[in-house]
């Protein structure tokens, strides 16, 4: 891989992606890093037509071990949203006098419900 063939392939995603506001796909984003490991950020960037800033903190988060926050988004991408969730009788007792009641979902989910 080497910088014009990388700057085609964006060119190409850019002409066909369906959002004018979509994201540069992980695959490129991790294709440019690789390119930073033999040519300065800023010349990869300006090439790219992409922000350096951007590419550096691509460069961070490729180059970091999987967070748990990635993690939770991960299993977020899996998880099935429940259509309805029934509130016990006795936890409604006692939320009446509550504003709000957070549930936290094993699965990284918060969900808050409102008087």
């Amino acid at each position: 891989m080497n910088l014009e063939t990388l700057r085609e392939e964006i060119e190409n995603w850019r002409k066909t992606r369906i959002s004018k506001r979509g994201r540069i796909p992980l695959e490129i984003w991790e294709k440019a890093v690789k390119l930073c490991e033999v040519h300065r950020i800023q010349d990869v960037a300006k090439k790219l037509n992409i922000q350096s800033n951007d590419l550096r903190k691509k460069i961070k988060n490729i180059n970091a071990p999987l967070s748990h926050s990635a993690n939770t988004r991960n299993k977020q991408k899996n998880f099935k949203h429940p259509s309805f969730i029934q509130i016990p009788n006795e936890l409604n007792k006692n939320v009446i006098s509550f504003s709000s009641v957070e549930i936290d979902f094993s699965e990284g989910f918060k969900i808050r419900i409102c008087k």
